[in-house]
């Protein structure tokens, strides 16, 4: 297959050429620097013995640094780094279904664009009445597997 029916985030990018590349490459940097930032905390706080044998290091380091509000705390930042998966996921996977269409593989409706944001607006609402429909589907629990074929079908998207 060739790239011409491709539906690529940086089609709604201003200046992608040069904006993508700059952006990868510091939220690379980023990234290691705050996961170097963390280890050195880490160790810092609790010493590697003790960090070696734990079963939750990082949970550990901020009971010992921030005491009992370190549940808390680590519960507000797992919900801003889900809600950012999530964000992501619904954005990527409404292009997957824009760039379907129009390859011809799904509905023509599919790949409506909203005049004034640009985006596949129908393409949108169909992921968010999916999304919706799975609080419906009951027990979503690891016992379920569901995380783990999410997981599956969005590693090997790129190959259906």
């Amino acid at each position: 297959m060739g790239f011409e029916g491709v539906v690529r985030l940086s089609e709604e990018t201003k200046n992608p050429k040069k904006v993508i590349p700059k952006a990868l490459i510091l939220s690379l940097i980023i990234t290691t620097v705050i996961y170097i930032l963390v280890a050195i905390s880490a160790v810092s706080i609790l010493g590697w013995e003790k960090l070696s044998m734990s079963n939750a290091p990082l949970a550990d380091v901020a009971a010992a640094a921030f005491g009992s509000n370190a549940f808390l705390l680590l519960s507000i930042v797992a919900l801003f780094a889900t809600l950012s998966t999530i964000l992501f996921t619904l954005i990527s996977t409404s292009r997957m279904i824009y760039g379907m269409a129009s390859d011809g593989a799904l509905p023509v409706i599919c790949k409506q664009v909203h005049k004034a944001t640009k985006t596949p607006w129908m393409a949108v609402i169909i992921v968010g009445l999916l999304t919706v429909g799975f609080i419906f589907l009951g027990d979503t629990s690891c016992e379920n597997n569901l995380a783990a074929k999410l997981s599956i079908l969005v590693l090997f998207e790129n190959f259906l």
